[in-house]
């Protein structure tokens, strides 16, 4: 069976998940630093397809994300991706 590949929103939120695991941070003090509901955190880590960019860079500020590393970390995922093809 192939290896299944993530995708770069999955690798997005593999990103937002670690950066929260090393803060020690919960989705409940996430959302409140962001000033967003809890629910709209918890739809986004299910599901980052359909996290908008604003917000996107809004996780990436907040959690210290450096955007160029995570711009880095999706475009090398995507670019092994094709090459496995």
């Amino acid at each position: 069976m192939p290896e299944r590949y993530k995708t770069p929103s999955e690798v997005t939120r593999s990103m937002i998940q670690a950066a929260m695991a090393i803060d020690g941070r919960t989705s409940e003090s996430l959302a409140e630093e962001m000033g967003v509901h809890v629910n709209t955190v918890y739809s986004d880590l299910k599901d980052p397809d359909k996290i908008p960019q604003g917000r996107l860079w809004l996780y990436f500020a907040v959690l210290g994300i450096p955007i160029q590393e995570a711009l880095d970390g999706v475009a090398n995922a995507f670019a092994y991706k094709l090459s496995r093809r």
